[in-house]
């Protein structure tokens, strides 16, 4: 299998097309975009990337201190639901700057990481055209990545910073290396410190960067075979204590950083899978780990959550879905296997199951339990593995006629609904109640969403609306606490004090992940039966 074009191929005739393409590759997903910079703070933005929201303040984000201070504070605010295990540094003084700068506007927020995904489709390109021949197949590979509609949730949410950071930093290490190789002896040294200074930063801007300190070496060999397979990848003897000394500076800083955090337990909502055995979570990962490979092919049927009701569970080996599974591993395997084994004769293709499989894995649910069954935007650098399919795929187009034509009329149908899907996804994120509610309509299934818009019907004194929403979610988990604490609630309101009461009695015999919860509903239940006391003592 070569890997260059034939002489005579019609791709001879696609010309070099400039900075104008590039210039365009850009302004395509700026347009698209542009709505995003309307949204408010959404979900997770308010706790974690605001300063101020009401009563609520996070003093390093409100305040902006010395930049080496971040290294010794956790991701998520102390005594926060979240995961008290996650560190990133420069994520947080990315929004302390922004908060020094534009307080907390959402639009400056939007802006930034929009800003930053136009980087990231830069350094694709650039990427792209260490590995390429053809200018043509990078822009286009550019513009796929640029467009790939599972990366709306990053763009739109502004604690997708994390994913931009991590892939910039990651992406600018990479480039650096390539550079390095490339360079004389005098210069060589100075890529190879910046290299390593980029690759901590992506550490320290999301976890799942630390894959690049594998992808960067197996990258280096991939340009390497295409280029010419004896010269040598990458000067290891003066990359790799560099590199080396970064990742344990990482680790020790996010070791003191975190000492004395338990971790919050994973709750039910988040992840169902979490306390299920080996033989049932991994399984289930699995079918859920193939549906994010489909979506990052035809990402046209997004979520925010894909959690409780939205995607199954299996139980066990007595499950038909079980040997699903097993078949889906065995082909995940099978592939793998053979990409190891053409490497040298394709290495993109080897390069773009490496980036996938190997950012995506960790994630999964596979190796251990994590917060999300499935997050879309922590698919975001796995996605490059697309726009590396795309340009070897231009480079073997056959000579037929036929096959150009062919190739472009799907490339612009995929990217026309990609187009589409960013279009109608990205007002989604306006608000709380609008994402909710959207996401009821198109996931009725999903338990988290029906909870959330119930609290909003609620506010808005729709109660019984409230119920019907709720009365959906506990068809699906009858045995979740805190769902019966809210059913009680909205009951009280409608009037049905023995319902809510029985309610609140099945909430405390059934889940509760956090005591908080326990409390909640014990307040709760006391208060039902002292009104319904009251209510039956006879008038005076």
């Amino acid at each position: 299998m070569s890997n260059t074009p034939k002489a005579g191929s019609v791709r001879e005739g696609w010309k070099p097309t400039g900075t104008a393409w590039l210039f365009l590759v850009l302004l395509i997903p700026t347009l698209l975009y542009l709505p995003a910079l309307r949204n408010e703070f959404t979900w997770d933005d308010r706790v974690v990337a605001m300063g101020r929201d009401g009563d609520w303040v996070r003093p390093e984000v409100d305040e902006l201190l010395a930049p080496w201070s971040y290294f010794a504070l956790p991701y998520w605010p102390k005594g926060n639901a979240g995961d008290d295990k996650l560190y990133r540094p420069v994520t947080i003084l990315s929004f302390a700057l922004r908060h020094a700068l534009f307080g907390d506007a959402p639009l400056p927020a939007h802006l930034l990481n929009l800003i930053l995904h136009l980087l990231a489709i830069l350094l694709v390109f650039r990427f792209l055209r260490a590995l390429s021949g053809s200018e043509v197949a990078c822009l286009l590979g550019a513009l796929v990545f640029g467009l790939h509609a599972i990366h709306s949730e990053v763009i739109a949410g502004v604690v997708g910073r994390s994913e931009l950071l991590a892939f910039d930093f990651g992406l600018l290490a990479l480039l650096a290396a390539f550079r390095a190789t490339d360079s004389h002896t005098r210069s060589r040294l100075g890529w190879l410190a910046l290299s390593s200074a980029c690759l901590f930063q992506a550490f320290a801007s999301k976890e799942n960067a630390l894959a690049f300190a594998l992808f960067l070496p197996i990258a280096s060999h991939a340009r390497a075979w295409r280029q010419d397979p004896a010269r040598p990848a990458l000067l290891w003897r003066q990359w790799f204590p560099l590199v080396l000394i970064h990742t344990i500076g990482f680790l020790l800083l996010r070791n003191e950083a975190l000492a004395g955090a338990q971790g919050n337990p994973i709750t039910w909502l988040e992840n169902p899978w979490a306390d299920l055995s080996p033989l049932a979570r991994i399984p289930s990962a699995l079918i859920a780990w193939d549906y994010a490979l489909l979506l990052s092919f035809f990402p046209f049927d997004l979520a925010v959550d894909h959690g409780p009701g939205s995607l199954p569970t299996v139980m066990g080996p007595a499950d038909a879905l079980f040997w699903l599974a097993a078949l889906i591993a065995t082909g995940m395997a099978l592939l793998v296997l053979r990409a190891i084994r053409y490497r040298r004769r394709a290495p993109l293709l080897f390069l773009a199951l490496a980036i996938w499989f190997g950012f995506s894995f960790i994630t999964s649910n596979i190796p251990f339990a994590v917060n999300l069954v499935l997050a879309e935007r922590s698919y975001f650098i796995p996605s490059l593995a697309l726009s590396l399919l795309l340009v070897w795929t231009i480079e073997h187009l056959p000579e037929h006629r036929a096959a150009p034509a062919l190739a472009t009329t799907l490339l612009s149908a995929w990217i026309g609904m990609n187009a589409f899907t960013i279009l109608e996804r990205i007002p989604v994120w306006k608000n709380n109640q609008t994402l909710a509610t959207y996401e009821v309509v198109n996931r009725p299934d999903s338990v988290r969403m029906r909870i959330v818009v119930a609290q909003y019907c609620l506010l808005d004194e729709r109660n019984q609306e409230a119920a019907n929403h709720l009365e959906h979610a506990i068809e699906i988990a009858p045995h979740l606490g805190r769902l019966k604490h809210d059913y009680g609630l909205v009951l009280e309101k409608l009037g049905r004090l023995a319902d809510a009461i029985d309610a609140y009695e099945e909430g405390l015999d059934g889940r509760i992940d956090d005591q908080r919860w326990t409390l909640r509903l014990r307040s709760r239940l006391a208060r039902a039966r002292k009104q319904q006391q009251k209510a039956a003592r006879p008038p005076r």
